[in-house]
């Protein structure tokens, strides 16, 4: 697969064993699915990968959307959620696996993983949306 996709299924798995919450690659159409999803939630929709020229080493920056969920009124738990997802990413190393392969193929240095931005948003059919942007240095094996 891409190293998009790895970086997406890297992140997702951290949120989902780091904090008390489920993480996804898409929002499920329901509050509860057949796979058991309900809100609260995460989902990691957007991963952005850009080549730093350098002599030395293969060194990407990644723009990592994580973006949280929820049914209850005001902004209080959104930003429990966001809280969560820092605490499970901010400045931590994170190994990558291929793609849907439980064991690790691929390995990223994080050098640097921080939250550059944070909004929340109300949507059309009334639960709340929190959108953060991660940045990542990375460099590749």
């Amino acid at each position: 697969m891409t190293i998009e996709l790895d970086l997406q299924a890297a992140v997702v798995s951290r949120i989902t064993t780091e904090t008390a919450y489920q993480a996804y690659d898409t929002v499920p159409q329901v509050a509860v699915d057949e796979y058991g999803a309900s809100y609260p939630l995460f989902t990691v929709s957007s991963t952005t990968f850009t080549p730093l020229l350098t002599d030395e080493l293969d060194k990407h920056s990644a723009a990592i959307i994580v973006q949280s969920w929820s049914t209850r009124q005001g902004v209080r738990e959104i930003y429990q959620l966001q809280g969560a997802a820092y605490q499970a990413l901010h400045n931590r190393l994170l190994t990558v696996n291929e793609y849907g392969n439980d064991t690790p193929t691929v390995s990223f240095d994080n050098f640097l993983l921080f939250r550059e931005n944070s909004q929340v948003f109300p949507t059309e059919d009334g639960t709340l949306r929190g959108a953060c942007t991660y940045r990542a240095l990375i460099q590749l094996p």
